[in-house]
């Protein structure tokens, strides 16, 4: 594919010498609050797309996962959020063919207890309100729909767990309307409830299950299916010392009769169907589902028999398990653990997520495992279904499946996160857990084993133990967590290193606190850990927060770096490795409590380029956040005192980080905090430019860096968020190649020999192109430009369809480069061969349409293609029946009642300027919806003007009530006579930002149609600062990175943003193609606002339509004193007079012959008015003054 880049040097880019970086975010993972473990799970298809979507209810949210491709990739959408929801079903309760949806929603206040169902209306996924079924319900636990009264339609069942109620629900017309509720049956304690046919008879049963100490598991039979009378309760099974938390029916011995299985304290049992009449017999499958919570069946190993899941819950025990049904019978094997260290086990269910053909599981952890062969082989990995993604500590890269990739880590919460990188996309999120309160801040991607893959080394916040995860394969398929105990007071930080030079990576464990100061070390010895050994002790060293292990002396071996934050040895110091066998030395103070107030952040770099590690330390002082350096002066560890290198007061900075993002050979800073910000190294000598925003996603809590695409430059990996939300992005820094540069300048010389002290033409595109890759820009104020272009030989042209009467110097040039870091000069001397005087206007409508009552603007912009400076006069006419002039931008040499009349001077040749108008467009009756407003902009001198059809502009609005504030609109309408196909289109794209808080970031996605000629582009106006890029010659992308545009609640006015710019077609259009335009507009991580398409076809003369002749109504005299006389070519039926807020005043009806008629206006006191006069089939507004 080649490539074509547009930098717009007037615009927003990173520019550099000889290189240009520019970064921008790819969200991977947004968190949105749907909650990481569920109450209830249901696998069913929303949205009827034939893939199986998940349906769950949690504390305070029913929320659905759109399996959108089924590949079991999920997308979340919340339905409801409030209080506690315990259950849901879905099912098609309107009889629509969609899945509508049923819930249980508890609450601490009795009043909000209630069933209710909403509607999915269009079968797509989107819900209705909440529909009450009953609110006479004491604690509800569970739901369950189906058809009780054989009528043909779903009714629904309901649990309740204080009042003990067993009820239904008549789904009376099959649309949703229920019934009052119906007493099944009264069982204190209920929980759990399946409606099935338990005695072969056709109708639907009751099955239930009751919680608390002699808890039990009971049927209903349901006695009459058309009446729905049901028999008494009857006891299948009861525990004297707990409850029963779930029930479900299943043929597990496969005698075509439906089997019961429930769960209780550590069991999970079955009850056979004895006789198929709902006599049952119970058989305990295990004992070792310790505090089970919830079972389901389903055949996972494809031999026809219903084998069994269970999920675990509770402290320490948190486990999902299945058991194979060995024979058919209900003979059932061992338990198999998918995982024993869930965050949490209280549900589990299983459905086809990938889409071949076997059952995978699923809990309610909101997390799949796949099922690998169909055979019940299950992968250990935990895919994620929801996007929850909160309090992110942690990022790091590194290739997890061994396939050449950089995948990321990311510690969240109790979470660790893996996601794979797929060319460069992170579409699946696996899940590590870890079954506690907490992991803690920093988790590493490790070899601990020595067997050449990466595995993941951490602790938890309570014990403060170390664990690590065994990558098996060194594919991603991780083992349980190894514990590796720690007995240290004080537990305060831990890194890994190689301490004792045996090639294998040590752990290493610093303390804090009062009795702080303290370094241990676990040995690994292959892989097994021995007991902390203490390596290093000293007074006063009371609290040690960080702590680094590199090698500061050069000599081949691990040294430690410390960081303190209290006690007489406040601040950094390192301890050297004394024999390379983990003996350490006396402290070596780096720096003091002098030196910063608050440790942040510690890193190593070689920022002075002596290849030794310099120290960065990311502080707090009084108010201000600010980086220091710590030379590391003779590669020994001897280390100069302290330079501020960064000092910033609106920034906060939490991290610095030292690499070569520009690839120059110097090492360049990083740092985050409340944005990610860039830091070059002008001279490799620690000499740092000013800071340059990469990303202003608020709150990084950590990055990395590194070539994440795969295109050898450095690219960042970064989380923001708090405790409970959080986003997970990397930037792409996606112009590295770009490692040359042509620049030059343009000028315009009216004699063509002083080319180097004429004027400076701006607003010029230049093109270096290599054959493969095609770069682009404009030049700028001063005729400036710059190109980045990476290795070949390039080809670099000025393109501004110059008219005939010009010549360039050179016409092109061609520059040959090799590696990075060239550099080539290129000048263009742009020279009249003729005297040429050619100006032309165009009118652009503004940010607001014109609706009746409010303001709305324009924007003339007007420019000199001659060859001469000119001079002359603009004159702008507009309606002054429906619109009143306000202001303008520049000074209104002359005006009348219709017309502004402005002077320019001195235009330049190439130069371009603007003048903005402000107008109020009446109110009703005097402007209505679908009038027409016509404009027209004109330019002198048009006389001996080269092209004078362009001194002329006409624009036609038509007046709306409301607006899409996000459109596209072309100003030469969806017509144009195919003579004029050799003239500009004009396009003007506008977005606001109607969301409820800034947007930081803005991008525009423009696809050019294939009738338009790319090369003839040119931007007209940008409301704010951005970048262009275009790609294949058609696909734009206008960027506003950092643009803060205000949303519209905040600051309406602010909150508007548009682009302008106008193009040819192609020479080869013919009659009957039509240019079509559309625009994506995204602002921040939000999906695409997806504007109108506009359209534009090309008709002959003969086959467009004539204008009616205007209707000539002629008042006098105007301004009037005492009458106002009205003569019309048609007959008038009514007169009516407004005042200027619209208000009627007067009304006269007329016979339909009156074609004159005087109008009394004496009475009136002096101001403007407006007259509205109707025929029978025409209506025209006029303004008079009366004096």
């Amino acid at each position: 594919m080649k490539k074509f880049y547009l930098q717009l040097a007037l615009l927003f880019f990173f520019q550099f010498g000889f290189s240009q970086i520019s970064f921008e975010d790819r969200l991977i993972f947004h968190e949105d609050s749907h909650a990481l473990s569920a109450s209830c799970i249901r696998v069913v298809d929303i949205n009827g797309d034939g893939n199986q979507d998940i349906l769950s209810s949690s504390i305070g949210q029913i929320v659905w996962f759109d399996n959108k491709d089924g590949d079991g990739i999920f997308h979340s959408t919340e339905v409801e959020s409030t209080f506690q929801i315990y259950s849901v079903y879905g099912a098609d309760i309107d009889g629509d063919s969609d899945i509508d949806i049923v819930a249980a929603i508890d609450s601490n206040t009795a009043n909000e207890r209630r069933i209710v169902w909403y509607e999915n209306l269009d079968g797509l996924g989107n819900f209705g309100p909440q529909n009450l079924i009953t609110s006479s319900v004491n604690r509800p636990r569970d739901v369950y729909i189906a058809d009780i009264d054989s009528d043909g339609y779903p009714d629904v069942v309901s649990v309740s767990l204080n009042d003990g109620k067993i009820a239904w629900y008549k789904n009376t017309n099959g649309l949703g309307s229920f019934g009052s509720q119906n007493i099944i049956g009264i069982q204190g304690g209920a929980t759990s409830v399946v409606v099935a046919d338990m005695d072969n008879d056709n109708d639907n049963d009751i099955v239930f299950a009751t919680d608390g100490n002699g808890g039990g598991v009971y049927w209903i039979e349901n006695l009459n299916s058309q009446t729905a009378d049901f028999g008494t309760i009857q006891l299948i099974a009861s525990y004297p010392f707990d409850g029963y938390d779930q029930v479900v029916v299943a043929d597990i011995d496969n005698d075509s009769d439906l089997d019961i299985l429930a769960v209780y304290s550590s069991n999970v049992s079955w009850y056979e169907n004895l006789d198929g009449n709902g006599n049952f017999s119970g058989a305990i499958i295990t004992t070792e589902a310790t505090l089970s919570a919830s079972v389901y069946a389903e055949d996972l190993d494809g031999d026809n028999d219903i084998d069994v899941m269970s999920a675990s819950f509770g402290s320490g025990i948190n486990k999902i398990s299945w058991y194979e049904n060995l024979d058919g019978m209900g003979s059932f094997g061992s338990q198999q653990n998918l995982t024993t260290s869930a965050s949490s086990a209280n549900y589990v269910s299983a459905g086809d997520f990938d889409g071949d053909g076997d059952f995978d599981i699923v809990s309610s952890e909101l997390v799949w495992y796949e099922n690998l062969d169909g055979l019940g082989d299950f992968s250990m990995l935990e895919k994620s279904v929801s996007n929850y993604f909160s309090n992110p500590k942690s990022i790091d890269l590194c290739d997890l499946d061994n396939d050449g990739d950089l995948d990321i880590l990311a510690n969240t919460r109790n979470v660790i996160n893996w996601y794979p990188n797929d060319d460069g996309e992170y579409r699946t999120r696996y899940l590590l857990d870890f079954p506690s309160a907490g992991i803690g801040d920093k988790v590493y991607p490790v070899d601990i084993d020595g067997d050449l893959d990466i595995d993941v080394l951490g602790y938890e916040t309570s014990s403060r133990d170390i664990f690590w995860y065994e990558n098996l394969d060194g594919n991603g398929n991780f083992d349980e967590p190894t514990i590796v105990e720690n007995q240290t007071f004080n537990f305060a930080n831990f890194t890994h290193a190689d301490i004792d030079g045996d090639n294998d990576q040590d752990i290493i464990i610093c303390t804090g606190g009062l009795a702080g100061g303290e370094i241990f070390v676990h040995e690994n010895i292959n892989g097994r850990f021995e007991d902390e050994v203490l390596v290093f002790d000293q007074n006063g060293v009371e609290d040690v927060i960080s702590i680094i292990a590199s090698d500061i002396d050069s000599d081949g071996d691990v040294d430690l770096i410390l960081g303190v934050d209290w006690g007489s040895s406040y601040g950094v110091f390192w301890t050297e490795n004394l024999d390379g066998n983990g003996t350490f030395g006396p402290r070596n103070q780096i720096s003091s409590s002098s030196d910063f107030d608050e440790l942040k952040h510690m890193s190593l770099a070689d920022v002075d380029g002596d290849s030794d590690l310099d120290i960065l330390i990311a502080h707090e002082e009084f108010f201000s956040s600010e980086v220091s350096l710590y030379r590391n002066s003779d590669g020994l560890g001897d280390f100069s005192s302290s330079e501020l290198i960064i000092s910033q007061n609106s920034n906060s900075i939490s991290t610095a980080q030292g690499f070569d993002v520009d690839l120059d050979g110097n090492i360049d800073i990083i740092t985050g905090g409340s944005k990610i910000t860039w830091y070059r190294n002008m001279d490799g000598d620690g000499d740092f430019g000013l800071p340059l925003t990469i990303t202003d996603n608020f709150g990084s809590k950590d990055f990395s860096v590194a070539d994440v695409d795969g295109d050898n430059d450095f690219d960042i990996v970064s989380a923001t968020g708090l405790l409970q939300t959080g986003t997970l992005y990397w930037c792409e820094n996606f112009l590295y190649d770009i490692g040359n540069e042509i620049s030059g300048t343009i000028t315009y010389s009216a004699n063509g020999q002083d080319c180097q002290s004429s004027e400076f033409i701006n607003q010029v595109m230049v093109v270096a192109d290599n054959g493969d890759d095609s770069f682009s820009t404009f030049s700028s104020e001063n005729g400036s430009y710059s190109l980045g272009v990476n290795e070949g030989d390039f080809e670099t042209t000025m393109i501004n369809n110059l008219p005939s009467y010009y010549t360039v110097d050179p016409v092109s040039e061609i520059s040959s480069f090799t590696g990075v870091n060239n550099t080539d000069i290129i000048d263009f001397c742009i020279t009249p061969i003729s005297t040429v005087n050619d100006v032309n206007i165009v009118t652009y409508p503004n940010i607001d349409d014109p609706r009746p009552g409010f303001d709305t603007s324009y924007q003339l912009v007007f420019n000199n293609n001659g060859t001469t400076q000119l001079s002359g006069d603009i004159t702008f006419e507009f309606d002054d029946s429906k619109l009143q002039f306000l202001s303008a931008s520049e000074t209104v040499t002359s005006q009348t009642s219709n017309s502004l009349t402005f002077n320019y001077a001195d235009l330049n040749p190439f130069e371009t300027r603007t003048i903005d108008l402000e107008f109020n467009v009446f109110a009703p009756p005097i402007t209505n919806i679908n009038d027409i407003l016509v404009s027209t902009a004109s330019i002198t001198p048009i006389s001996g003007d080269a092209t004078e059809n362009d001194n002329t502009f006409e624009l036609n609005q038509t007046v709306i009530g409301s607006y899409d504030p996000n459109d596209i609109r072309v100003l030469e309408g969806d017509e144009v006579l195919i003579d004029d196909a050799d003239k500009y289109l004009h396009y003007i794209i506008r977005f606001q930002n109607t969301g409820t808080a800034s947007a930081i970031n803005v991008r525009v996605d423009h696809i050019l149609d294939d009738q338009l000629d790319w090369t003839t582009m040119q931007l007209q106006s940008l409301s704010h600062n951005g970048r262009v890029e275009i790609t294949d010659g058609n696909s734009i992308e206008f960027i506003f990175n950092n643009i803060n545009l205000p949303d519209s609640s905040t600051d309406e006015a602010n909150s508007h943003g548009y682009i302008t710019f106008k193009i040819k077609p192609k020479n080869d259009v013919v009659v009957g193609d039509i240019v079509n335009g559309v625009a994506d507009i995204y602002f921040d991580f939000n999906p695409a606002i997806v504007t109108n398409t506009v359209s534009t076809e090309f008709v002959n003369a003969a086959l467009s339509i004539d204008d009616f002749e205007t209707n000539k109504i002629s008042i006098y005299p105007n301004p009037t004193n005492n009458t106002l006389y009205i003569t019309s070519k048609l007959s008038v039926n009514q007169i009516s007079v407004y005042d200027m807020n619209g208000r009627l005043l007067r009304m006269v009806s007329l016979n339909s012959n009156t074609f004159e008629y005087a109008l009394d206006v004496k009475n009136l006191i002096e101001g403007i008015y407006f007259l509205k006069l109707e025929s029978d089939n025409a209506l025209q507004t006029l303004k008079f003054v009366k004096n």
